[in-house]
This record gives structure tokens, sequence and C-alpha cells, in this order.
């Protein structure tokens, strides 16, 4: 049985500069949030039940190669994405 969605619980947590390696393609998956900010970069998906909170310049380039092992993901087009919030200082 799978963990159930949740929006009360911040399960990852990516700032402070964290850079990926760009030969390194991540996929990040939670059942809760993922908190993405302070100017980390990173190449792949993120997957995150409870929403994604991205602050303070973050760069996510979409790699659909990143959850190629996962059953069900195999489509090669990026998904829709909808910005519900943009601040620029």
């Amino acid at each position: 049985m799978g963990t159930a969605c949740s929006t009360a619980n911040v399960d990852v947590t990516v700032s402070n500069q964290a850079d990926f390696a760009s030969s390194l393609t991540t996929f990040i998956y939670t059942p809760g949030e993922v908190s993405y900010a302070n100017s980390p970069s990173m190449t792949g998906q993120m997957v995150a039940c409870g929403g994604i909170t991205g602050s303070n310049s973050f760069t996510l380039t979409f790699d659909a190669s990143a959850s190629g092992g996962i059953p069900g993901s195999s489509s090669a087009t990026a998904p829709t994405v909808s910005v519900l919030d943009k601040f620029v200082t």
C-alpha cells in the first residue's frame, strides 16, 4: 500500500546553492512537499504529492529520462507546469 499525500510536511529540502553535478540526472519523489530555494540547480524531475515550493532563483532543467526506470513513466514529453507565484526583486 502506498503512502497518502501530505501537505503538512516538507520532506525534501534543497537549498543554499546546492548544485547537482551536470552529468547527474536526478529524480526526487516525496508524498509530502519539496522546498527548493536559494539558488540550487539540477537536471531531472521532481514529483511531490504535497507540492513544490520554489524561491530565490532556482534552476530545474526537465529531463524525461530521470524517471525512466519507474513503471508508467515512459513519456518523453515535458509535463504542463502552472506557475502559481513568481517573485522578482
